[in-house]
């Protein structure tokens, strides 16, 4: 009989532990809700619709080719310091005896291809750096020929037109992203350029969007 009863009591224990176990996961599962409840709702993304108005090409077109004397004047600069440093010394020189022909003029072309793609990864470092951050009279959103023109780049997530005005409504973001705006860089210059005298179909999106301003999620729009 003793022996049934502490069985008895045995078993008596095992089912109260077994029966509290769920009791104090409910416990922790409402812990866990007010400590959600006391932290609030999430933070903001900062997102914002502003009423913008679109450039003309023409407009884009002239702030581009001010941004290429820009840029022209920066690769001279690059390519100063390789031929100081004695980079390209030899090849210029092979160029300019009179034993070269067309075949050593394409191969030294060739062999300037890679120099030329660095310089181009350059100024879309510098143009990235412009349009986010901004430096000196050049505000953030802008390049020189964008600031002489008083047009600038923002952040475009959604874009719809203004029936009966020639404005549009835009979905964007409060901050600038150097990563996005240095993927519209590279893709300006490394692809768009290459394709030239294709260029002028990367314009023709709704809005005066280029295919790198789809690509990198922005808008070209009067400041």
């Amino acid at each position: 009989m003793a022996l049934m009863h502490s069985y008895g009591y045995l078993m008596s224990l095992l089912n109260s532990q077994s029966t509290t176990l769920p009791n104090s996961s409910v416990q922790l599962n409402s812990s866990q809700q007010r400590q959600n409840d006391h932290s609030g709702p999430a933070a903001p993304t900062h997102q914002y619709t502003q009423r913008c108005s679109v450039p003309s090409f023409a407009r884009r077109f002239v702030a581009e080719l001010i941004d290429f004397l820009f840029a022209f004047f920066i690769k001279l600069l690059f390519f100063h310091c390789l031929v100081d440093f004695g980079v390209i010394n030899e090849k210029i020189d092979k160029l300019l005896t009179d034993d070269s022909d067309l075949q050593s003029l394409v191969d030294i072309t060739q062999g300037l291809f890679p120099l030329e793609m660095l310089g181009r990864v350059l100024i879309s470092f510098i143009e990235a750096l412009f349009i986010s951050y901004g430096w000196g009279c050049v505000p953030a959103g802008s390049t020189p020929g964008k600031a002489i023109m008083a047009i600038q780049v923002i952040p475009c997530y959604s874009v719809t037109s203004i029936p009966g005005s020639n404005d549009v409504n835009i979905f964007a973001l409060f901050t600038r992203n150097f990563f996005s705006s240095l993927l519209r860089s590279l893709l300006k210059n490394m692809l768009v350029i290459l394709l030239f005298p294709l260029s002028p179909a990367a314009y023709v999106f709704q809005f005066n969007r280029a295919v790198y301003d789809l690509a990198a999620k922005t808008i070209v729009v009067f400041v």
